[in-house]
C-alpha cells in the first residue's frame, strides 16, 4: 500500500510543478485568448462559406443570419481580451 502512496504523490507533485508553471507563465489566458482568437476565424469562414453556399437569398436575410451568430460572439471576445490585458496589468 506505500507504494502506491508514494507513486500516488509523487503523481501529485508533478501535478503541482505542472500547474505552477502553467500559473508562474498564465498559459491558461494565452490559451483562452488563442481559443477565442481561432473561434473567431472559424465563424468568419462559416459566415463566408455561408454567404458563398446561399447566393438565392436576399442580403438583408443574409446579414441577418450572420449577426445572429456574431452579435452574441463579440461581448465573449472582450471579455477574453479584456481579462488578458488587465491580467498582464496586475
Amino acid at each position: 500500500m506505500t507504494d502506491q502512496s508514494g507513486r500516488l504523490e509523487g503523481l501529485f507533485a508533478l501535478f503541482d510543478r505542472f500547474w505552477l508553471v502553467c500559473d508562474e507563465r498564465d498559459v491558461d489566458k494565452h490559451l483562452m485568448s488563442w481559443l477565442v482568437f481561432a473561434a473567431t476565424g472559424w465563424i468568419i469562414r462559416w459566415a463566408t462559406i455561408f454567404v458563398d453556399h446561399h447566393p438565392d437569398k436576399p442580403g438583408l436575410e443574409v446579414a441577418a443570419i450572420i449577426a445572429a451568430v456574431m452579435v452574441p460572439w463579440t461581448p465573449v471576445q472582450a471579455a477574453v481580451i479584456a481579462w488578458y490585458f488587465q491580467a498582464r496589468t496586475a
